[in-house]
């Protein structure tokens, strides 16, 4: 019989069905979040840009010896993700905040100009409205990943 294999309080399987709004949960014990209220407006006055992100707290039971099993497997993992995931709190951020917009599309409401722009940014990159550059993830991951070969 084989026992299952249990990391965060999630059962881990093959073929199992996992979404990317669990990783930050693994990879950091607190990272900035978007305001579910805010989030969802079809437009963000300015007052809004400034309460739109919060700190979150992970408020999930993850273990010592789970959180370790998570860092020693991004060590040995030989891919230009896991140094990059590797105890980011800005990696844990992103993905959550990425997830909820992510979730946004999934569901057959629009989504807003200003939720693409936000997706946008966080995936790609490019100028903010205040005028300053935003990296990508995807930009972040390929300097960490050049820094470290």
């Amino acid at each position: 019989m084989r026992k299952d294999f249990v990391i965060g309080g999630v059962i881990l399987k093959n073929r199992g069905k996992y979404t990317i709004g669990s990783l930050p949960y693994l990879i950091a014990k607190e990272w900035d979040t978007f305001s579910d209220e805010i989030l969802n407006r079809d437009s963000l006055s300015i007052a809004d840009r400034d309460r739109l992100y919060y700190h979150k707290v992970n408020d999930q039971k993850i273990s010592a010896s789970d959180r370790q099993l998570v860092n020693e497997f991004l060590e040995q993992w030989d891919h230009p993700v896991s140094g990059w995931l590797s105890g980011n709190q800005r990696a844990a951020s992103k993905i959550d905040q990425i997830a909820k917009l992510r979730n946004l599309t999934a569901h057959p409401m629009p989504i807003y100009k200003w939720q693409f722009t936000e997706l946008w940014l966080l995936v790609i990159g490019g100028k903010t409205k205040s005028g300053r550059n935003q990296k990508g993830l995807l930009k972040e991951i390929h300097e960490k990943s050049n820094a470290i070969h």
